[in-house]
C-alpha cells in the first residue's frame, strides 16, 4: 500500500538539489491523486502498463524484469510483478523518500541495508554527489543482480552482495522467488500470515557483515543509515555498537509486528536506540514530527536522530 497523498513541507533546512527534487516529488504525487479520468488522460501510458505488467509478470517464473523512469527522471530496471509501484507512481514511500530528500546532502555517507532494486541508493548516489558515498548491501542473488544493472555504472557507489548483520559466519535466508522478493527473509515472512503464490521457496546460505567491522577506518562525517531488513533489525543493531557511538548516523528504519517467534517487537527495537541517546520521529507529509513510542506497530518507517544533533 503507498502512501498517503504528501503536501507541502514546512522544513527550511532543503537546499539545492534535494529541494528541487521535492518539489518534484510532491508534483508527481499531486498527478496521483487526481480524479481517476484525468490521470488516464494525463499519463495513459503509465495508467495501461500498471494493470498490464504484473499481470505479465506472473508468466514468468525467473521474473520480468521491466525498465521504468522514476519521479526525477532516471530509469531503473524492476522486476515484475513486485516492481509495479514504481511503473505507476515513479516513487516507492513517498513519506521516507521526503525525508531523505530533506536530510541527505553532499558529502553524506548513505549505507543501503536491505537495497533490493536500488531505488533509495540511487536517489541518494544523486543527493550526495561525488563527495559522498552510497553503500548498498542486497544479499539475494536474484535482487543483486538487478542491483547491479541500476547501480553497476555509479562512481560513488559500493554494491554489497551480503547481508547486514550481528556476525560474519553466514546465515540462512529464504528466497520467496521474483513475485515476493521483498519477503525474503532469515526468519518467518512478514505476511501477516498470508500466502506468497505459486513459487517454491529456495532456502540460501548467505554472507553477512556487520556495520562495526565494514565502518570501522571512517572518520566522524554526517552518515545516513536506512534499514529495511525484513525482521533483522535487532541483530543489525547488535552489530553496530560501536558504530552508533562513534559516528552517530541517522537512522532510517522499517517497523511493523507480525508477532514472529523470536523477532523482538518494534517497540523494543525503538527503545533500544532511544536508550542510545537517540530520538523518535515519525515520518509524515510535513516531514519528520517528534515520535510518541507505541505499544505495537503496523508496517512503516520511523527516522532516529543523535539528541545532540545531526549532521
Amino acid at each position: 500500500m503507498r502512501d498517503a497523498p504528501l503536501v507541502p513541507g514546512r522544513h527550511a533546512d532543503v537546499r539545492g538539489e534535494g529541494e528541487r527534487l521535492l518539489n518534484r516529488l510532491r508534483a508527481v504525487n499531486r498527478m496521483d491523486v487526481d480524479r481517476r479520468l484525468k490521470r488516464l488522460v494525463r499519463r495513459p501510458v503509465k495508467a495501461a502498463l500498471a494493470k498490464i505488467l504484473p499481470a505479465l509478470g506472473r508468466f514468468y517464473p525467473e521474473g520480468f524484469k521491466f525498465r521504468t523512469s522514476l519521479f526525477w527522471g532516471e530509469r531503473m530496471t524492476v522486476i515484475m510483478p513486485e516492481g509495479f509501484l514504481y511503473v505507476r507512481y515513479g516513487y516507492y514511500e513517498g513519506y521516507l523518500t521526503g525525508a531523505i530528500l530533506r536530510m541527505v546532502g553532499r558529502g553524506v555517507s548513505f549505507i543501503d541495508v536491505g537495497a533490493h532494486f536500488g531505488y533509495f541508493s540511487l536517489l541518494a548516489s544523486r543527493l550526495v554527489g561525488e563527495e559522498g558515498r552510497v553503500h548498498a548491501f542486497e544479499p539475494t542473488p536474484r535482487t543483486f543482480e538487478v542491483l547491479s544493472r541500476n547501480l553497476g555504472g555509479k562512481r560513488n557507489v559500493v554494491l554489497n552482495k551480503c547481508a547486514v548483520f550481528s556476525g560474519d559466519s553466514g546465515i540462512s535466508l529464504t528466497d520467496y522467488g521474483p513475485e515476493f522478493a521483498g519477503y525474503n527473509s532469515y526468519v518467518a515472512p512478514r505476511t501477516g500470515g498470508g500466502s506468497l503464490g505459486r513459487h517454491q521457496p529456495l532456502s540460501l546460505r548467505v554472507q553477512t557483515v556487520t556495520l562495526d567491522d565494514y565502518t570501522r577506518d571512517w572518520g566522524r562525517h554526517p552518515v545516513f543509515i536506512k534499514i529495511d531488513a525484513e525482521s533483522a533489525e535487532w541483530e543489525i543493531l547488535n552489530g553496530m555498537r560501536q558504530t552508533l557511538e562513534r559516528l552517530r548516523p541517522a537512522l532510517a528504519i522499517e517497523v511493523g509486528d507480525f508477532q514472529l517467534e523470536g523477532v523482538p517487537t518494534s517497540r523494543e527495537v525503538i527503545t533500544r536506540l532511544l536508550g542510545e541517546g537517540y530520538v523518535a520521529y515519525s515520518v509524515g507529509a510535513d516531514g519528520l514530527v517528534p515520535h510518541k513510542l507505541q505499544e505495537s506497530y503496523a508496517p512503516g518507517n520511523l527516522v532516529l536522530l543523535p539528541a545532540e544533533g545531526w549532521g
